[in-house]
């Protein structure tokens, strides 16, 4: 009769060991073979390691979270380079060579993160364009020699406006 508690303990602790870290962030990073990542989260403005593990002879991990960590974390490795991720609940998977690398990383399973990865490439390159569009708008209002081209004036307005509301749609779209 003991040796059956005691396995139904087993069994009862695997069960709620795995209902609390049902999600996971996995992955493999080419050039961080047996090194340190670390999934970090955040309780205000302090961090804190969520799990941490040794990457193997790949570079392939696996870092379990759970319910209470959801929000905004981050992954880091011995590179100290942080790569934001969203903690929404979704298994997520991405591949690349390193985290100081992040030009080679892809969101390979989670929405949540893809839309986020698109969105802040995107984003960037509108900040860009507008603040060329911006500098370009000040000669034209300013200086003499083009204060009379309304026409181009006009323009860099209009694509300010529509830079603006690209990116306005994109967030619109997302969903709740």
């Amino acid at each position: 009769m003991k040796n059956i508690k005691t396995h139904f303990l087993y069994i009862l602790f695997f069960l709620i060991a795995f209902t609390l870290h049902a999600q996971t962030v996995s992955g493999n990073l080419s050039w961080l073979v047996n090194q340190e990542i670390r999934l970090e989260g955040f309780n205000g403005l302090q961090t804190y390691t969520i799990s941490s593990l040794k990457t193997d002879a790949k570079g392939n991990f696996s870092l379990p979270y759970s319910k209470s960590d959801y929000g905004v974390g981050y992954l880091k490795s011995t590179d100290n380079k942080p790569l934001l991720i969203i903690l929404s609940g979704e298994d997520i998977q991405l591949a690349g060579e390193s985290l100081s690398n992040p030009q080679t990383i892809k969101i390979t399973k989670s929405k949540e993160n893809r839309w986020f990865e698109q969105y802040a490439k995107e984003h960037a390159l509108r900040r860009k364009a507008l603040s060329a569009w911006d500098y370009l708008e000040k000669i034209y209002v300013s200086d003499t020699l083009f204060f009379n081209q309304k026409t181009s004036s006009d323009a860099i307005k209009s694509e300010k406006k529509r830079i603006n509301q690209e990116d306005a749609d994109f967030l619109a779209r997302l969903p709740k």
